[in-house]
């Protein structure tokens, strides 16, 4: 499923005779910004988030971007500006450590084998980071905590397996991190798509060592989430059952639960 920021809601000039912003960047349908309040609204464009019209010249020179032409070189031929007009795009400054987008909500079936996928161009020395995080109670982290641009386009992929109950997930694409220095930061985001996939693509991504993929396991997903606060919990989604018949009540049988 096609999860890519899109948007086809552009003006033909984003910046009017005073200098000021028309209208921000169109913010991209089905995500949500963390720091909308940081946005800049007039020159110089400190912190710019949205999609970017590669042929609106007036996008390209807020971001810093002298021409579009050979924008995603190194990628095939079907990367090109008439097929693929826009991205996302994120430019923070060192006033912000993190400024990003966060998916909807997306549920993952249990006992299954996903991959998340999405490229990502940062400028030289720009860190950023793509960050997979479960929806359960006591959340969960699956990332790439952070990447350091080199200028050139990559693609991300995030492996999964579900354990015994379903799971849901957001996906979060960001120009700094939660562990990243407040720096500025250009990082240009395109093709987030995620698929079910089978075991055996999942165990030989789980054999190889790339630097641009993580394999993740949910095997425990269900104890991840819990019904109540307490030392000791009953595991959401399960039923606890009394095995000593001899047992006159609970209270003469082994606690048990997730601590």
């Amino acid at each position: 499923m096609d999860i890519s920021a899109t948007n086809n809601l552009f003006g033909n000039d984003i910046i009017d005779e005073n200098g000021l912003m028309k209208g921000a960047l169109a913010l991209p349908n089905n995500w949500s910004i963390n720091s909308s309040s940081s946005l800049s609204l007039k020159a110089p464009f400190d912190n710019m988030a949205g999609i970017l019209n590669l042929k609106n010249d007036s996008q390209l020179e807020a971001l810093g971007i002298s021409s579009a032409k050979g924008f995603y070189s190194g990628l095939n031929s079907s990367f090109n500006i008439e097929n693929l007009p826009t991205v996302l795009a994120i430019k923070k400054n060192d006033t912000l450590q993190k400024l990003g987008f966060t998916s909807n909500s997306i549920s993952l079936s249990a006992n299954s084998y996903y991959a998340f996928m999405v490229y990502a161009k940062a400028a030289v020395g720009s860190e950023f980071s793509i960050i997979l995080k479960t929806a359960t109670t006591n959340s969960e982290d699956y990332k790439f905590a952070t990447i350091t641009g080199d200028g050139e386009w990559h693609q991300y992929t995030l492996f999964i397996a579900t354990g015994i109950s379903s799971a849901s997930v957001t996906l979060s694409l960001n120009a700094g991190s939660d562990n990243s220095s407040n720096a500025s930061s250009t990082v240009f985001f395109t093709g987030a798509t995620y698929t079910s996939i089978e075991e055996k693509i999942f165990e030989a991504a789980q054999e190889q060592d790339k630097q641009t993929w993580l394999t993740e396991s949910w095997l425990v997903d269900s104890f991840d989430d819990v019904n109540s606060a307490d030392s000791i919990s009953s595991a959401k989604n399960f039923t606890g059952a009394l095995i000593d018949s001899d047992a006159k009540s609970d209270s003469d049988v082994l606690v048990s639960g997730v601590i």
